[in-house]
């Protein structure tokens, strides 16, 4: 079920500071962000290539940021595979799920205030719809515009006022997520939910990141993840048409 129709303008920004070589003044890029297909591993003979980016799967490997933490388990009988989705005038490079039925592949969708990427293929076969993934918004104040669009949607205000951005600290999930809860964090046993759609929700695996000057809100469901939260990369050409790091 697709969620939100959202906005692309994070992503055109990122892709014109790549083209232009310059990132924006207040993007937070990691160390390794200088990475590009020309400093990549060589690609095994007869290689299959990705057909957006015509990267290897070595060269598409060696693009993907380094994931915080520890990488997760891919689900029962699958492995781990570099995949892409064409975004504007580049690409998002992800780790996906590649099942006996398929491989899992990402769509992305633009949209009036935030970008989404959708389940267009599923590795475990046909499915009805396209699940909502991740969600995409400008997110240069990190923490501030996370907290402002989750309080969006809460409409009692002192709900509002409880609810605050915190480190997730939940097993299995990027070492990085962040998710929007109340606090002081209520006594509760087993599984929680709070502030709203884009607040906690444990038994849904939702969560926030922020990466490449973007805040990413991940929608994971209940079932082990067919995508690696922490590997989403995007990437452009820079001047001499080599694939970088936006």
């Amino acid at each position: 079920m697709k969620l939100h129709a959202i906005s692309a303008s994070t992503l055109a920004i990122a892709a014109l500071s790549a083209c232009s070589g310059k990132a924006p003044d207040n993007a937070s890029a990691p160390a390794n962000t200088t990475a590009t297909v020309a400093t990549a591993p060589g690609c095994a003979p007869n290689s299959a290539k990705l057909p957006i980016t015509g990267l290897c799967q070595e060269q598409a490997a060696a693009l993907l940021l380094a994931s915080p933490g520890t990488q997760p388990t891919a689900p029962d009988d699958c492995t781990w595979v570099v995949n892409e989705a064409k975004v504007l005038e580049g690409a998002l490079l992800y780790r996906a799920a590649k099942c006996a039925e398929g491989t899992a592949t990402l769509e992305f969708v633009p949209g009036a205030r935030m970008a989404s990427f959708d389940l267009a293929v599923s590795p475990y076969g046909k499915q009805s719809g396209a699940d909502t993934i991740a969600q995409v918004i400008d997110g240069k104040d990190g923490k501030a515009i996370i907290l402002a669009e989750a309080r969006r949607l809460i409409e009692d205000p002192v709900e509002r006022a409880r609810c605050q951005v915190r480190e997730a600290k939940m097993e299995d999930w990027p070492a990085d997520a962040l998710v929007v809860d109340e606090v002081p964090i209520p006594e509760a046993d087993g599984i929680r939910s709070a502030c709203g759609e884009f607040g906690l929700d444990e038994g849904a695996q939702t969560f926030w990141r922020v990466s490449q000057g973007s805040a990413w809100f991940f929608r994971l469901g209940q079932e082990t993840p067919v995508v690696d939260a922490a590997s989403f990369t995007l990437v452009n050409r820079d001047a001499a048409g080599n694939w970088v790091r936006s």
